[in-house]
């Protein structure tokens, strides 16, 4: 009976005082930057959206870039930072980002998804391209 009294005192207290609530947002994850969701199937599609042109020329080269992430997790624009020095490449990478990227917003410091940034690099090679990771920045 005294442990059943006991229980009921502190019934009100959750198991775990420290989880996040049900629908809230983890502490860490406000503000945060932009975010790539699914990095590696959207990579791969870019990659395989090598232009036949490049091919054919045998160009190869790295396009950095800093795309604009909208609140929505979706690339509203793309601009080169550093060129491949050759145009079909550079228009491929920030072509190949908008079409297939997506992202999880930024988020502002209360929750709210905003716009955001995203910086990184396409490999185009002959051999094995590839989409780099992670430099990301918010607005």
């Amino acid at each position: 009976a005294a442990a059943e009294r006991e229980r009921q005192r502190y019934a009100h207290l959750p198991k775990d005082p420290f989880a996040t609530p049900a629908g809230a947002a983890a502490v860490a994850d406000i503000p945060r930057a932009a975010q790539p969701n699914g990095l590696a199937s959207w990579a791969g599609r870019i990659a395989a959206a090598y232009p036949s042109a490049a091919i054919r020329q045998g160009l190869s080269g790295r396009v950095a870039y800093t795309a604009t992430i909208g609140a929505h997790g979706r690339v509203t624009a793309c601009n080169v930072t550093q060129s491949s020095g050759h145009t079909v490449l550079d228009e491929a990478a920030c072509a190949g980002v908008t079409r297939y990227g997506r992202f999880n917003p930024a988020l502002n410091d209360v929750g709210q998804p905003i716009e955001g940034e995203w910086s990184s690099a396409v490999n185009f090679s002959l051999g094995e391209p590839a989409v780099e990771g992670e430099a990301a920045a918010d607005q």
